[in-house]
């Protein structure tokens, strides 16, 4: 006997708004599981930045810690050298060379502009997330209820009524709803891990955007490094 319920009976009892709203999925899925994969990598980029810069502190300047660091796409490294650059660059020019908090604001100011462009660059993608974790399990709702029209439009034929007439229609609505949930789930779940791991290494990059700009200003390094 023929299983109505598997997928390709299915697919061959839906019509045109069926296969839409499968294919609509499906590319959801697909973008949404992309995103996924690109953000767990930046992660683990990240996290070999963070291995890389950790001695930061241990050099005698500023100038060889950031040549201690290689790789010129680090955060780290972006901050430090966008740091000395405000830094010398107001002592060159500023009128009154000795005013602390203008120095001060200057060069946080400055780092906070290279923070911006970070945190632009490892939220990218997490919009289309939360955009098909939102929207997702309702397109997966419309294809239920396209079913379960279907469902009411055979049952209402009259006559003597089977399970091979409803099986399809049950079968489409029992589906759609499932894989919009599928679609939807690891959506919601990625784009919060992603947002959440963000969120701690901009605090992480903000406070030692904080310790060098008190060492550009002051000379004083940060009391965890002595």
């Amino acid at each position: 006997m023929e299983n109505k319920f598997n997928l390709i009976s299915i697919w061959g009892h839906g019509d045109a708004v069926t296969h839409t709203v499968a294919i609509i999925l499906l590319l959801m899925s697909i973008a949404s599981w992309t995103v996924i994969v690109i953000g767990v990598l930046r992660q683990q980029k990240f996290k070999k930045n963070r291995a890389r810069s950790k001695y930061f502190w241990m050099k005698d300047t500023v100038d060889e810690s950031i040549d201690n660091i290689c790789n010129n796409a680090s955060p780290w490294k972006q901050i430090a050298l966008e740091g000395r650059y405000a830094s010398q660059g107001f002592c060159s020019t500023a009128a009154d060379t000795q005013n602390p908090n203008a120095h001060a604001d200057w060069v946080i100011r400055s780092m906070a502009s290279v923070l911006d462009k970070i945190s632009y660059y490892q939220s990218y993608g997490l919009v289309l997330l939360s955009s098909i974790g939102a929207t997702a399990p309702f397109v997966g709702l419309f294809g239920t209820v396209w079913g379960i029209y279907h469902t009411l439009i055979a049952l209402s034929g009259g006559g003597q009524m089977s399970i091979d007439q409803v099986a399809g229609p049950i079968g489409e609505a029992l589906v759609m709803t499932a894989f919009g949930l599928v679609v939807a789930i690891p959506a919601v779940l990625g784009n919060n891990a992603i947002a959440n791991c963000n969120r701690r290494n901009l605090q992480e990059l903000g406070l030692f955007a904080q310790d060098l700009q008190t060492y550009l200003v002051t000379g004083q390094r940060p009391l965890s490094t002595k």
